[in-house]
């Protein structure tokens, strides 16, 4: 009864402190219910209103209009996005001036930056109101498996950025009344994953949260260890790709399912799974996705370059970014009632890709499953060139000469047998600045993936 007033209370302040982010989840937990095409009509609208916006106030898009002979009016649909070109990194970097919007002032924007996992952190501006709908979004997606504002969370987070502002005097106050405690993921040992234990058995969070390779660790750490008192509702990966396996583990040992969750630090809260897993529901309020290969829309469940317009974001409006990631979408309509559309498949980042000799493309799940069951504590796969793979293992207890050969067997049936595969044992592997670990890094582009679909 206390738990049950405390969360009321909580969700109170939450909405009278911040009525905006109150209105946002309310309207959003009644439209996730809309039929598609509603959904759909209403992310159009929103689409105009940001492309007019652009148009008008932004002048990197205002120039890009020009040069290709467009007006606001020429959009009518979401299909008449390709007639823009997609939105890299490098674009963002070389023109961030002219991509901020001249109608706000300094004090109405957010800086924030990415994480930098792939290379350099890419600073943006950002609203309220854009993590206002972020956030609406968010809790909607942890509302799906059982979560509720005010319940207890632990979160196993790895970005250095995110823990020093999580110990600043307000959002610890904050952290406080959320009833919520960060574990600091970037560098796990057994002893530190021993002291977490502890912490999470004395806490009992309803919901645990974090990068998804982090929480995988932890799993196969409670596995070993025999922890079996740490027993929440649900499991809330993100960040990276969760792989089949890790899933399978993460269950086990946590004994409740798991929910995936996919987002960014440019577009916060853009899918996440329901109680059915049959894909991740498209938080198409917010979000226009496209899934593009070859210049052109894939089809549904042909694997593309997902592409994203974010529609809150009118201080820097990004349309058509390149995010980096490969995915799968869907035609299906999810059986548990959502008009929201549907990813079936995150594949992982466009980085994280092997290119064989012959043009086939290998993806990392299918390569991460030949060190399922292996005595490997840490591994990481790296291609520089297309007639050489370097796998840097760091080995586990039992180690040998068989398991080397094992995964030389594996990598050649998948990759080819002319490939050079060499094994480098390390002691570690480091994390990238936002503290993922990347299993896969390959420097050969995807070609056929890169062709400009807006030439």
């Amino acid at each position: 009864m206390v738990k049950h007033m405390y969360r009321l209370l909580y969700a109170k302040l939450r909405f009278l402190t911040n009525p905006k982010f109150g209105e946002e989840f309310s309207s959003m937990c009644e439209s996730q219910w809309f039929r598609r095409e509603k959904i759909l009509g209403i992310q159009q609208m929103k689409l105009r209103a940001l492309i007019n916006h652009a148009y008008e106030n932004v002048p990197y898009y205002h120039r890009v209009f020009k040069d290709r002979g467009l007006h606001p009016s020429d959009f009518k649909s979401v299909d008449d996005l390709n007639r823009l070109p997609r939105l890299t990194k490098d674009d963002i970097r070389s023109n961030f001036k002219d991509m901020a919007a001249t109608n706000f002032s300094r004090a109405q924007i957010i800086t924030d930056a990415t994480g930098g996992s792939t290379g350099t952190p890419l600073q943006f501006y950002t609203t309220q109101d854009d993590q206002n709908c972020a956030r609406a979004a968010e809790l909607r997606a942890y509302g799906w498996c059982g979560y509720r504002l005010g319940d207890k969370h632990a979160i196993l987070w790895g970005s250095l950025f995110d823990l020093k502002r999580s110990e600043e005097l307000y959002n610890k106050i904050i952290r406080f009344l959320d009833r919520h405690i960060m574990l600091n993921c970037f560098r796990m040992s057994q002893e530190s994953m021993r002291m977490y234990a502890l912490r999470l058995k004395k806490f009992k969070p309803r919901i645990v949260r974090g990068y998804a390779s982090a929480v995988y660790l932890f799993a196969k750490f409670m596995l070993h260890e025999g922890v079996d008192n740490i027993k929440p509702k649900a499991v809330i990966t993100s960040a990276e790709t969760l792989f089949d396996h890790e899933r399978t583990t993460i269950e086990e040992a946590f004994g409740c399912e798991v929910y995936d969750f996919y987002g960014s630090r440019e577009a916060s809260a853009i899918a996440s799974e329901c109680s059915e897993h049959s894909g991740h529901h498209i938080s198409a309020e917010n979000y226009v996705l496209e899934c593009m290969k070859e210049g052109e829309s894939a089809a549904s469940g042909e694997t593309g370059v997902i592409l994203i317009t974010n529609l809150r974001n009118y201080a820097m409006p990004f349309i058509r970014y390149e995010i980096g990631d490969l995915g799968r979408f869907s035609d299906e309509v999810c059986s548990c009632g959502r008009g929201l559309p549907l990813i079936s498949s995150i594949e992982g980042r466009t980085t994280d890709i092997i290119v064989t000799q012959d043009g086939n493309f290998i993806s990392t799940p299918v390569l991460t499953l030949i060190f399922k069951d292996l005595p490997v504590k840490q591994y990481q796969i790296i291609q520089e060139k297309i007639e050489e793979i370097t796998v840097k293992i760091v080995r586990g207890s039992g180690y040998s000469e068989k398991d080397t050969k094992y995964i030389i067997r594996g990598m050649q049936k998948f990759i080819g047998k002319d490939v050079q595969i060499r094994l480098e044992f390390v002691d570690s592997i480091p994390l990238t600045n936002s503290g993922k670990r990347r299993p896969i890094i390959s420097k050969i582009p995807i070609k056929f993936l890169e062709k400009n679909d807006a030439a």
